[in-house]
């Protein structure tokens, strides 16, 4: 009885004989319903056996394994074979390699899956194709040809992803002579399973990069410039594209792949330090 009587006396005190304000409790927003687009089955390469598989407008469902679609690089098909290959980075965290400043690591993940028949398979290209997935259509061992991305496919009439050509300007001496090594290792693999069709071009010494914007034709390569290296190689380029007269270099999307010894612009701008995840948030972005 007492202590009940000392905690109301605690109360008044604390609030003065007022009381307590109210706190608006914001109620969720409501999320995009998750709806269903394909669902069949599929048989699993690596362990032989059947297994449920469901397509819906933000992943793909695969028995207890949910895997994103913004994860998904691109599907090659193989229609001979009914063979269906997803092409994937996805985050994860180990013991001794934790998430850094809380952004989760990503690693590659490949998943392949052969389908029933080929019509199937075909089911299976155009309910991803009309995701945004690029999708990739290998020759088989027959000679069957399929229709690549960046065109209508011929059967379906759906039109599939563009592909995308970038100018990659890539300064060989950045990170102590390393920026080679990360962008043919870690970073033209990610663009090649995207469709990225990329030209590459070293610079040989200072002020090149800003000499080969200025005069550069970007009509092959319309869709942007990828700066390899650190903070002086994006200068140039910025600075090359500011000396060009015409309208066009206006809009020229520019993409950093942080390679340096110091990466300090696109850390400050776009928190990113990692070669692997700003070759993703280039593609998700293009």
């Amino acid at each position: 009885m007492m202590t009940e009587i000392m905690k109301k006396i605690q109360r008044r005190r604390m609030y003065n004989g007022r009381k307590p304000n109210r706190v608006a409790i914001q109620r969720p927003r409501e999320q995009e319903k998750e709806e269903i687009i394909f669902e069949d089955k599929l048989i699993c390469l690596k362990r032989g056996t059947p297994m449920t598989a469901i397509l819906t407008t933000h992943a793909l469902l695969l028995n207890s394994t949910c895997l994103k679609l913004e994860d998904i690089l691109s599907v090659s098909c193989v229609f001979d074979c009914f063979e269906l290959t997803i092409h994937s980075y996805v985050t994860f965290e180990t013991r001794w390699v934790p998430a850094l400043f809380g952004i989760p690591r990503r690693r590659y993940s490949c998943l392949n899956f052969m389908a029933q028949n080929r019509e199937k398979l075909a089911e299976w290209k155009n309910a991803l194709a009309k995701q945004g997935c690029y999708i990739n259509c290998v020759p088989g061992f027959l000679g069957i040809k399929g229709s690549t991305s960046g065109t209508v496919d011929s059967v379906s009439g759906i039109a599939l992803k563009p592909r995308k050509s970038f100018l990659v300007i890539l300064n060989p001496r950045s990170g102590r002579g390393h920026a080679r090594k990360i962008y043919y290792n870690e970073v033209e693999p990610i663009f090649k399973l995207a469709g990225f069709s990329c030209k590459v071009v070293e610079t040989n010494g200072p002020r090149h990069a800003q000499a080969l914007v200025s005069s550069f034709n970007f009509d092959a390569y319309p869709d942007g410039i990828i700066c390899v290296g650190g903070d002086g190689i994006v200068n140039e380029v910025l600075n090359g594209l500011h000396s060009r007269e015409d309208e066009k270099s206006r809009a020229i999307a520019v993409g950093i792949i942080p390679a340096g010894s110091d990466n300090s612009l696109v850390w400050t701008v776009f928190g990113i330090s990692d070669p692997v995840r700003a070759a993703l948030a280039i593609i998700k972005v293009s």
